[in-house]
């Protein structure tokens, strides 16, 4: 189970998603607790943008 973390863009991705599910919980509770829920749109639909960018420049 642990031999994926041999490849070093592995453990980097499994760190990169520590810390980004650590800040959405944390940007989460403000979303909520301030009734903003449109924010929570506008950040998934920023996700599209980095999608098409990283499409066009071929990293994926």
């Amino acid at each position: 189970m642990f031999t994926i973390f041999r490849y070093t863009f592995m453990v980097n991705a499994f760190i990169a998603g520590v810390i980004i599910s650590v800040l959405c919980s944390f940007i989460s509770f403000f979303i909520v607790s301030r009734k903003i829920s449109f924010i929570g749109v506008g950040i998934s639909h920023s996700a599209f943008g980095g999608l098409a960018i990283g499409i066009f420049f071929g990293i994926y």
